[in-house]
C-alpha cells in the first residue's frame, strides 16, 4: 500500500512495505534513503529521473506491483 500527500514544502509518499522491513529498507538507494522520514514517509522536494528509477524499480517491480 502507498500514498501521496502533497504538503507546502514536500510531497509525501508514504510507503507501507518499508515498515519494519530490513529487507526491503537494504535495497534502496542511499538517496532514497536520505528522504525517508520517520518510518513510512518519504518527502520529496525535488524529484529527479534517478528517484522515479529508484521507486519504480526498487519498490514496485520488485514486488510485482507494476
Amino acid at each position: 500500500m502507498a500514498a501521496v500527500i502533497l504538503q507546502k514544502d514536500f510531497v509525501g509518499f508514504y510507503v507501507i512495505c518499508v515498515y519494519r522491513n530490513e529487507a526491503v529498507e537494504k535495497k534502496l538507494s542511499p538517496a532514497l534513503l536520505e528522504l525517508l522520514k520517520g518510518k513510512t514517509c518519504f518527502h520529496v522536494k525535488k524529484p529527479d529521473d534517478r528517484l522515479r528509477k529508484d521507486i519504480g524499480e526498487k519498490i514496485y517491480r520488485e514486488r510485482g506491483w507494476a
